[in-house]
């Protein structure tokens, strides 16, 4: 079996600084990612709104993170309930031709678990603080092709993990909406 759009994209095509710049967002840059945006809105913005209001609200900081935490450790859960499920091989073992760029695991390659994690983020970013959507967006894309470009995942993986990480965030959007009807404010 082979794939064509791996011979446009084999990682060992690219020059060495690429590859550096693949491994990092493949890899290391998804968790400074991620704790850049929980300091952001456990630091950043409670500073910003007492500087702009004289007084912030330790309860909508606290439901604020709790939603950022709570909508991608859901996606990560449902992935990996799907990852059992499906059981599909890496592209580097289903092409020998595909070389990738960092060792990795064999038979979890759908979906794929950074772009569903990243996906979400973006998403709660975008019902936390719309405005900022865009570069948590811009990142979650660099780090989901990053895993396609090291070789480590096909196109179909990042599509269905960003699909799956939408709709767990929707979903918990609209249930910590319905908490917010009747008791808390976040948003």
């Amino acid at each position: 079996m082979t794939f064509p759009h791996f011979d446009y994209i084999n990682p060992y095509l690219f020059p060495e600084t690429f590859k550096i710049v693949i491994v990092f967002f493949a890899r290391n840059g998804a968790l400074l990612i991620l704790a850049g945006v929980l300091l952001y809105f456990l630091i950043v913005e409670p500073y910003l709104t007492y500087k702009r209001n004289g007084t912030f609200s330790y309860r909508r900081t606290l439901y604020r993170v709790l939603f950022l935490v709570v909508s991608v450790t859901s996606a990560y859960i449902c992935v990996h309930i799907l990852k059992t499920i499906f059981n599909e091989m890496r592209p580097f073992l289903a092409d020998p031709n595909i070389i990738p760029l960092f060792v990795h695991g064999a038979n979890d390659s759908f979906p794929s678990g950074h772009a569903s994690m990243f996906s979400a983020l973006a998403m709660a970013t975008y019902y936390l603080k719309y405005k900022s959507l865009t570069i948590v967006a811009l990142l979650a894309l660099l780090v989901s092709l990053a895993r396609v470009f090291a070789g480590v995942h096909y196109f179909h993986d990042i599509l269905a993990g960003w699909v799956l990480g939408i709709g767990v965030t929707a979903l918990i959007y609209f249930l910590y909406s319905r908490m917010r009807e009747t008791k808390a404010t976040f948003v």
